[in-house]
């Protein structure tokens, strides 16, 4: 059940990384020929996994005063439960990062 609610939180922690992507270039006007003037044989750039090492706030919770807390620091991820006046440890393990960008299916290990 807390590896449950680990996961959970991690992944509402980390959907506030995903953002809307827009176009920066005009459309280029075509060419007699119907083709544009932009070169059309660029490789788009592979999107890189995020880095998540940081502190991350659950931003949902219905009591603004109580909510839980994940810190990533290199292989190690923590997960506190932060009320009016206390802090107190919900989940403390190891993980293996993300190799692609956009996988955001990982579990960690309640091992340290």
């Amino acid at each position: 059940m807390k590896k449950a609610i680990a996961l959970l939180v991690a992944a509402m922690l980390l959907t506030g990384l995903s953002a809307c992507r827009g176009s920066t270039t005009a459309d280029a006007p075509a060419k007699s020929d119907g083709t544009s003037k932009t070169e059309t044989n660029k490789e788009e750039p592979k999107p890189q996994p995020a880095d998540l090492t940081g502190t991350w706030k659950q931003t949902n919770s219905n009591d603004p005063s109580s909510y839980m807390e994940a810190t990533i620091s290199g292989d190690t991820i923590e997960v506190d439960w932060i009320g009016t006046d206390t802090k107190n440890l919900y989940w403390k393990g190891t993980y293996q990062a993300p190799a692609a960008a956009g996988d955001w299916k990982w579990t960690s290990q309640g091992d340290t």
